[in-house]
């Protein structure tokens, strides 16, 4: 009688998920994005803070300018010459000075305040007509 031989497929079924090097690259490059992502905030969070403190430096000074033009416009006598004054709001602190030039009052106004970490002198000048 004749044989027969069968040769059956010796092949694994293909294999299902990663490899350890697909798994550590993953891993490695998931977590240098989190590094990245992490610097990046604390360079926004920087950035949001002075951009804070500019504003409120911005609005005390302008403050100062508005109650100076409105001091002007109610009595337009105190154009004659010039005065100056100090002025304090939470921690920042300032001075004015108001100089008559020609038809105008020339005001100069300085913050000094904290920023982020150094002191910082913010000048804010116009001129108010007389």
């Amino acid at each position: 009688m004749p044989t027969t031989v069968v040769f059956s497929s010796c092949r694994r079924a293909a294999a299902r998920g990663f490899t350890l090097i697909e798994v550590l690259v993953a891993i490695s490059m998931l977590g240098f994005g989190l590094l990245s992502l992490a610097g990046g905030v604390t360079i926004v969070s920087r950035l949001v803070d002075r951009g804070r403190s500019s504003g409120r430096v911005a609005f005390v000074a302008l403050s100062q300018l508005e109650t100076l033009r409105l001091v002007t416009l109610a009595s337009p006598g105190l154009c004659g010459g010039g005065s100056s004054g100090s002025l304090v709001a939470e921690d920042l602190t300032g001075s004015w000075t108001a100089a008559r030039t020609g038809a105008s009052l020339s005001v100069v106004v300085e913050i000094t305040g904290w920023r982020g970490r150094t002191w910082a002198i913010d000048t804010v000048s116009t001129a108010l007509p007389c």
